[in-house]
């Protein structure tokens, strides 16, 4: 039985040259965090290696 089928995902090649807020870690809690300030209207930034 095949595993999930997995999307690669890239980030943007350029940085925003302004944002409101910058999240540093791409787990569940910096992503959340992310999604729940986007969705209040933040520009955000996420930073992962």
């Amino acid at each position: 039985m095949p595993g999930p089928f997995v999307v690669p995902v890239h980030g943007d090649a350029d940085l925003p040259a302004e944002v409101d807020v910058v999240v540093i870690g791409g787990g569940i809690i910096g992503v959340s965090t992310a999604l729940e300030l986007a969705e209040a209207g933040q520009r955000v930034a996420v930073c992962e290696r």
